[in-house]
């Protein structure tokens, strides 16, 4: 975080330049922008053996300017991201400090409280992100409240939803995004991560039954089951891992007289636990 003050500040007011440089290295560099703030800004990748392009930001007299990078899913050479916050007071921190109910039930609204350790300043915003699919895409309700003392409302979701939630703030208008990669680098502060409902163990309520073949025909095998969603699939042969079949059903290729006696099962697993079919016999005639 960048202070930004005549006196006792880290830097003065005006137009400023600088470069972003990996392991005090001039082979990784990034720069020849200007930046954004309250917003995301894409960075060139630059290598050289001197200092590349620079980057130029304008800084208000007064303003706090927080710097966000994420760190890149690839090695260099690869352009970086970088947020650019602006507040009129040090960032707030943000904690969850509870939630109704306690224990959920499907289709029950959870309100989540939520609390700062100050008050925030205007141009703070405080969001709940939640999400049904571990944060791959994620909803975000902007919290209601004042002081340090704030809520937001995850609406009700149906029986055997994995529901995960935390507390964000950004400068940023947050609600038009969706996707984890244009959320996490638009973020000022974050709370860790909660499951809104305790996860429900996979249950299997119709095994694979046993089938018989003709030589040359093949045999489909089923299970059905609940739990927390999502549910992952892993059919085995005579025990070992069959590659590929994932789904909630199997179905082999054409049989062989080596087939007969085979046996199938399918393990099913998610946040909670696993749970393991029992074997179905392939006969084969």
């Amino acid at each position: 975080m960048v202070h930004v003050a005549a006196i006792g500040g880290d830097t003065t007011a005006g137009n400023h330049s600088f470069v972003l440089v990996g392991a005090r290295s001039y082979t990784n560099q990034w720069g020849g922008v200007t930046i954004n703030i309250d917003d995301a800004t894409l960075l060139p990748y630059f290598s050289g053996s001197s200092l590349g392009p620079t980057n130029r930001i304008s800084f208000d007299d007064g303003f706090y300017y927080s710097f966000r990078i994420l760190d890149p899913l690839l090695p260099p050479p690869v352009d970086l991201t970088l947020a650019v916050m602006k507040t009129s007071a040090p960032p707030v921190s943000v904690s969850r400090t509870g939630q109704r109910p306690v224990t959920p039930k499907p289709l029950d609204p959870i309100t989540v409280q939520i609390a700062t350790n100050q008050s925030k300043c205007a141009e703070e915003r405080i969001y709940l992100r939640w999400s049904t699919d571990t944060f791959i895409t994620s909803y975000l309700v902007e919290a209601a409240g004042s002081g340090v003392s704030y809520s937001a409302t995850i609406p009700p979701q149906s029986a055997g939803t994995l529901v995960q939630y935390s507390i964000i703030t950004s400068t940023a208008d947050l609600t038009p995004y969706s996707t984890s990669g244009a959320i996490d680098s638009r973020i000022l502060a974050t709370s860790a991560t909660f499951n809104a409902m305790v996860p429900i163990l996979p249950s299997i309520s119709t095994q694979p039954a046993d089938k018989t073949v003709i030589v040359g025909q093949r045999a489909k095998f089923l299970v059905k089951a609940s739990g927390t969603k999502p549910l992952g699939y892993q059919w085995t042969k005579n025990g070992t891992n069959i590659a590929g079949a994932t789904k909630d059903s199997y179905t082999t290729p054409p049989t062989i007289l080596a087939d007969n006696g085979a046996l199938f099962a399918v393990s099913i697993s998610n946040r909670a636990g696993r749970a393991t079919s029992n074997n179905a016999t392939l006969i084969v005639k």
